[in-house]
């Protein structure tokens, strides 16, 4: 379960903030297309964390890397809910993204490094299972964020859940 949760990070990153663009927009006074990177950029950061963190982690550990990527993930969450500008919350989205894509490649090497054959097959297709929650219940969770409360909170959740992950 926590190793699919690991995993599941950066689709809730994603998907919650999805319908939030326009409250963010307002709230910075910024034209959509500006808030928008905060997703683009969030998955460049993510892409880029994973050509760097399977091999980071191969020599200095799987758990040490996991603990600071999902510390910078969760870290960088809380701070785009203070964000003072849509142009810090764009930087703060490339770190959270850094941070998110360390669950992903870790996770899956950790997995493999203590498995084989039906039982590897068989963790992974759990883990795959936990991860795929994510995408279905983000956006609905994100919807009622902004829509109840503020889009800060969608943040301060996303944070949340990084932090019980590091827990």
């Amino acid at each position: 379960a926590l190793l699919g949760a690991q995993s599941m990070v950066s689709s809730i990153a994603v998907d919650m903030s999805l319908p939030a663009l326009p409250a963010i927009a307002v709230a910075f006074s910024s034209p959509a297309d500006l808030v928008q990177l905060t997703i683009s950029v969030y998955l460049i950061g993510y892409a880029t964390g994973q050509l760097f963190s399977g091999p980071i982690s191969d020599r200095l550990g799987r758990r040490p890397v996991l603990l600071a990527g999902i510390a910078v993930y969760t870290v960088s969450a809380f701070c785009c809910a203070l964000a003072p500008s849509v142009g810090i919350a764009i930087a703060l989205r490339l770190l959270q993204g850094l941070g998110g894509s360390v669950g992903v490649v870790v996770t899956r090497a950790a997995v493999r490094d203590h498995f084989s054959g039906s039982n590897l097959a068989q963790i992974l297709s759990s883990i795959t299972a936990i991860q795929a929650i994510g995408p279905l219940i983000a956006p609905v969770i994100g919807g009622i964020l902004a829509t109840e409360a503020s889009w800060v909170w969608i943040f301060v959740v996303q944070g949340g859940f990084g932090g019980a992950i590091l827990l």
